[in-house]
């Protein structure tokens, strides 16, 4: 994997904000994030890290230059270890809720309910997202 990063201390942050991410994503960004940083003349700034295949860097980087004030990128390849995961789907007397399975390197499985499942739920029943979740760990008779 390749992590492309650039600062930024002069950009509005509402151009950095879900869109940005989500068109990352589309062209193949692996994870996008922000780190809040000093920048030189004592400006708060972000540093703005981006996670890729090595066969997105192009678009990738394309993106970013054209979408945000930044004159430059850095690259630099990383080495990563991802745990084995599944995502299935529960029925409850909610709907369907989808859970996250992730084994450990012991082969121990630990469980989560995907939040935007949660969301869309407690949108729909108009029940906060915890008391939903709740619920649905004793409905489920887990404890995920």
């Amino acid at each position: 994997m390749i992590v492309v990063e650039t600062t930024l201390d002069d950009i509005p942050a509402e151009f950095l904000g879900k869109d940005f991410q989500e068109k990352l994503l589309e062209r193949g960004a692996a994870d996008v994030f922000y780190t809040p940083v000093q920048m030189k003349k004592g400006r708060p700034g972000l540093n703005l890290t981006v996670i890729s295949p090595e066969e997105k860097i192009e678009a990738i980087s394309d993106f970013i230059l054209e979408n945000t004030t930044t004159i430059g990128l850095r690259y630099y390849e990383v080495n990563r270890k991802i745990l084995h995961r599944r995502i299935f789907e529960a029925e409850t007397p909610y709907g369907k809720v989808k859970i996250k399975e992730v084994e450990r390197p012991s082969g121990r499985k630990t469980r989560k309910f995907e939040y935007e499942s949660l969301r869309e739920l407690s949108e729909k029943y108009h029940i906060s997202i915890q008391q939903l979740q709740t619920q649905l760990f004793h409905l489920l008779n887990t404890d995920l």
